[in-house]
């Protein structure tokens, strides 16, 4: 069961370009986020991808997990748990310009733990398809 999240991490440099956007901001050459300084390029494209080790992995992992709880008919846990992880991740992700979409680090593993731990059944599998599903459907809102 390791292979999936080995492959995962070594795929992790792998971007997949969905669209590019001509940008009409020009960006400062240092921007402080989170008291960490990023140099910006100054360029007039913006590209948006998908990683394919940080997105397309572990949703594809996700929906494995998923289809095994639907099968056992525990699918309300599953929307339960997921609606939570999304209204909260939702509440905390905030877009900066520059950057993209934003929150504190520590937040969805530790939410996506807490929700393993307290809402019974499976917690690991609830702890990775809400960290994943949950941060990933929260950043396309």
């Amino acid at each position: 069961m390791l292979i999936p999240y080995f492959f995962s991490l070594i795929r992790s440099t792998i971007n997949i370009p969905v669209k590019e956007a001509e940008s009409e901001y020009l960006y400062p050459p240092q921007i402080t986020f989170w008291g960490i300084k990023y140099n910006m390029p100054h360029i007039k494209k913006a590209a948006i991808t998908v990683n394919f080790g940080g997105a397309i992995i572990p949703i594809t992992i996700s929906f494995y997990e998923i289809l095994r709880v639907v099968f056992k008919n525990n699918y309300t846990f599953l929307t339960k748990y997921l609606f939570i992880f999304f209204a909260i991740c939702y509440f905390f992700a905030k877009p900066v310009r520059g950057i993209g979409i934003a929150m504190p680090a520590l937040i969805p593993p530790l939410i996506s733990a807490l929700l393993g731990i307290f809402m019974g059944g499976n917690p690991a599998v609830i702890a990775y398809t809400s960290g994943t599903l949950g941060t990933l459907i929260e950043l396309i809102y």
